[in-house]
């Protein structure tokens, strides 16, 4: 794969609007006083991060900048706590940092001095040198030569990898008191009824998981739009569980038939903005096809702008971008070169082109920092997007009426299809959109045979028998 990405609709967005866009972040200041801080640090084995403010306006953005990266943010929420001194509101209390900071070479007034301490103890500095060309020291540095977050996260877990070295019995007991945030519990929200949507639990006794997308349709065809968001909840939660060939349907024609009834409702779009909170609530926790769905959701409640300030911010932003290990952007990368997936343009040399880069080998072999299991997130995140891209031509080519081309299409993931699951994603595409033919019959018998569950697809695909004459 290609590093750089393409330059398409997504990416357009991105370049122009991005390097001004960043999401939401919370503040990662500790809210009490600072004897509450270091109490606090000290009580719970973790470092207390003091950020000498001196109220000086030539600062002031490089320490916004500063304390608005993420990654610091959430390492800091894991493993210190963070106090501002400010010159202003606490002068004693800056001054006494100040003054001895100041033999040593820092001037806190001159730039942005942030202190690591463990139990009132000095574990270090950043920056860790004085550097001033040109400059006597007690004049302000430029805000482009200001320390930023990944600085001061370099530092900071450096001295809390010194202290496990040094003070094992302090770093066991941090570790005991602060273990890995653990994801936030998937709310299921098809188990759910309120004023925005029905329950829903899924098909019943002799249905299958496809019979249920007939319900929705169904059931906005009779203005029963309350239970249709309930439905499409359901499919958009469960569609896919223990069947990842549907994954590729779920992404595209439900998805599309959930942002269509969003339109049309307000308690909709209501219910499917909460699965996508949802989504972002456990992003940090999410791997790279998860992180797809949450995109997908922003066009189907009609946010793209929030996948825009998200991906620009992550893939752009100077001190966020050099903390993203290269498996995470290379997702994220392909991520924007397949965006956006509903209403995108049926121009199919577009299409073909997305294929070919899919179908090209990653650019770098797995780096020893990614996990065997994050590095085959990327492989499987691809391997879904070429799925996905590959049905989608498919589709425009059948409806074009282009036989020759939609089967040539589809020989790029059929002819490797060893379990089935390609075929059964095309098939169940071309039923979804009221194109399949025989062709998509055959593939669903050979998917089958590979040991596939066709999930009743071949039951929907096969006409009736034809009634037999009255004797």
């Amino acid at each position: 794969m290609n590093a750089r990405p393409i330059v398409n609709f997504m990416v357009a967005l991105i370049i122009a609007w991005g390097a001004h866009a960043q999401p939401s972040i919370p503040d990662p200041f500790f809210q009490g006083t600072f004897e509450e801080a270091a109490e606090h640090a000290r009580e719970n084995y973790r470092l207390h991060l003091v950020f000498l403010d001196s109220g000086d306006p030539r600062q002031q953005g490089a320490a916004r900048r500063l304390w608005s990266n993420r990654t610091l943010g959430q390492w800091i929420q894991w493993h210190a706590v963070l106090s501002r001194v400010s010159l202003q509101e606490q002068p004693e209390l800056f001054e006494a940092f100040e003054v001895p900071l100041q033999e040593k070479g820092w001037y806190p007034r001159a730039r942005l001095v942030v202190v690591i301490l463990r139990d009132g103890k000095n574990e270090g500095i950043v920056p860790w040198f004085w550097e001033r060309p040109g400059l006597r020291p007690w004049e302000p540095e430029p805000e482009r030569k200001q320390i930023k977050g990944p600085e001061v996260l370099f530092q900071a877990n450096m001295a809390l990898e010194q202290l496990a070295a040094k003070i094992p019995a302090w770093f066991a007991h941090h570790e005991r008191l602060n273990p890995p945030p653990p994801a936030p519990p998937r709310v299921w929200f098809s188990r759910i009824e309120d004023a925005n949507a029905s329950i829903c639990n899924g098909p019943a006794e002799g249905q299958s998981v496809l019979s249920m997308l007939v319900e929705a349709r169904a059931q906005v065809s009779r203005g029963e739009l309350h239970e249709a968001t309930g439905t499409y909840t359901w499919l958009w939660e469960h569609m896919d569980d223990n069947r990842p060939w549907l994954k590729t349907l779920r992404r595209t024609i439900v998805a599309a038939e959930m942002a269509d009834l969003a339109f049309k409702r307000t308690g909709s779009r209501a219910r499917f903005v909460a699965i996508r909170d949802d989504h972002v609530a456990r992003d940090a926790w999410a791997d790279l096809p998860e992180q797809l769905d949450r995109y997908i959701m922003d066009e189907v409640v009609g946010e793209i702008e929030q996948s825009v300030m998200e991906l620009a911010y992550a893939i752009l932003d100077e001190d966020e971008g050099s903390l993203i290990p290269y498996h995470q952007r290379a997702g994220l990368e392909l991520i924007i070169a397949s965006s956006p997936v509903l209403g995108r343009s049926s121009d199919t040399t577009e299409q073909e082109r997305r294929i070919a880069s899919l179908r090209k080998p990653i650019g770098r072999p797995k780096q020893s920092l990614a996990t065997d299991e994050e590095w085959s997130h990327l492989v499987e995140l691809r391997r879904q997007l070429l799925v996905l891209e590959v049905c989608r031509l498919h589709i425009e080519h059948l409806r074009k009426r282009s036989d020759t081309q939609a089967m040539r299409t589809a020989e790029v993931i059929v002819d490797p299809d060893t379990d089935g699951s390609a075929r059964l994603a095309l098939a169940a595409m071309a039923w979804a959109t009221g194109l399949a033919d025989t062709r998509h019959i055959a593939w669903t018998k050979e998917a089958i045979a590979l040991g596939a569950d066709d999930a009743g697809l071949l039951h929907l695909l096969e006409p009736p028998a034809p009634a037999l004459p009255s004797p």
